[in-house]
């Protein structure tokens, strides 16, 4: 009787010259690092980077970049910004997926934020904000600030809301039509890019981050290179089958058709639709508001289309979502759905349920007061 081949457990990361050589094997062509390099600045792969950086205590944290300069150039690093951003919908202090984990120290206060820009446009003479002003005033107020060591060194100034980041991220090139990636030897300077999670971990809160490392004279000096550079396999599959591009991000409407129809995301639970107020030649005016995605090829997994009575199955956490509502209810009679919900994601730590799936479960089970009291703070 014939012994069944050993075979090997799948990668869960490639190098770029291992996933140039696994394509080669598919296409049955030669494919080479430079060539992904050059389909990547177009937009049609994803290139992740392997991060760790963990906040010890005040004063002491752990930082790598894997195979970038970092440890070349630490020393000479005056200042270091690591922080993060996130939606409105779906904030949490805890992320956590296949590839990666982040621990996070939320402290932005929306309610302020937008009282705050309100308040600039109305003073200003235009009625726009300076937005620069607005962001660097608010990241000022709602970044900590350290005086730390990074990897036992020297202490420097650090400017972080992240308390822990490890695993593999994706750099976001935002305008692909700005960055020309040298195919032969590619130097990526931090500042010209971002880190969001994989397309394929389906994170959609808008989840991603900025790492720079500034010198004596404010210039920004971690680099990355073909080393620093992963390819996770769904992106090699993905691509193997054809591709899915990424949405170039280098106008005002390329921003809108990406929250609408997402392309950072292989299967969005919500999407962006444009409400109009205001539609002339000169000016545009609208709402958006989020709405549930529906896709043919990749149907919602709390779905079950099976004709049975039971139709849509609960989540296994469906009873203590409704028990921790209840409370939260109980404690605050004149809240509104959406205070509640808001206050679910963050207390219960939920990021891989819709916004809508949770206001389904208030729904069947009347929680929140209808035209209710917004509330921004919400505990047991």
């Amino acid at each position: 009787m014939a012994k069944n081949k050993p075979t090997l457990p799948p990668r869960k990361w490639y190098s770029l010259q291992q996933a140039a050589d696994k394509l080669s094997q598919i296409f049955n062509q030669t494919v080479t690092s430079g060539d992904l390099l050059h389909y990547a600045n177009q937009g049609l792969l994803e290139l992740s980077v392997r991060i760790d950086f963990e906040r010890i205590d005040d004063d002491e944290f752990n930082f790598s970049i894997h195979n970038s300069n970092l440890n070349d150039v630490l020393d000479d690093i005056y200042d270091l910004d690591i922080h993060y951003w996130q939606g409105y919908i779906g904030r949490t202090d805890f992320i956590k997926t296949d590839r990666f984990k982040a621990v996070l120290n939320d402290t932005f206060d929306f309610e302020k934020a937008f009282k705050k820009l309100q308040e600039d446009s109305l003073k200003s003479e235009d009625g726009l904000a300076d937005m620069y002003s607005f962001f660097s005033e608010l990241n000022k107020d709602t970044i900590p600030y350290y005086y730390a060591s990074i990897n036992k060194s020297t202490p420097i100034d650090i400017n972080t809301n992240i308390d822990r980041l490890n695993g593999f991220f994706t750099i976001e090139f935002n305008d692909f039509d700005e960055i020309l990636i040298d195919e032969n030897n590619p130097k990526i300077n931090l500042r010209s890019i971002s880190f969001r999670a994989s397309r394929n971990d389906n994170i959609n809160n808008g989840f991603g981050f900025v790492i720079e490392g500034r010198d004596i004279d404010d210039k920004q000096i971690i680099e990355l290179n073909k080393d620093s550079i992963f390819i996770v396999p769904e992106e090699l599959e993905i691509f193997a089958n054809g591709g899915k591009p990424i949405r170039n991000l280098n106008s005002f409407e390329s921003v809108i058709e990406e929250w609408k129809k997402p392309t950072r995301t292989m299967n969005p639970d919500t999407v962006v639709e444009q409400n109009f107020i205001v539609n002339t030649e000169t000016m545009k005016v609208f709402e958006l508001k989020r709405v549930p995605f529906f896709a043919q090829e990749a149907q919602n997994e709390e779905y079950t289309d099976n004709n049975s009575k039971a139709g849509r199955k609960k989540d296994p956490r469906y009873n203590n979502i409704i028990e921790i509502a209840q409370k939260l209810f109980e404690k605050y009679p004149n809240s509104n759905k959406e205070s509640i919900v808001n206050a679910l994601f963050k207390i219960l730590e939920i990021n891989d349920l819709s916004i809508q799936t949770i206001r389904r479960y208030l729904d069947e089970n009347n929680i929140g007061k209808k035209g209710g009291e917004s509330i921004s703070s919400m505990s047991l």
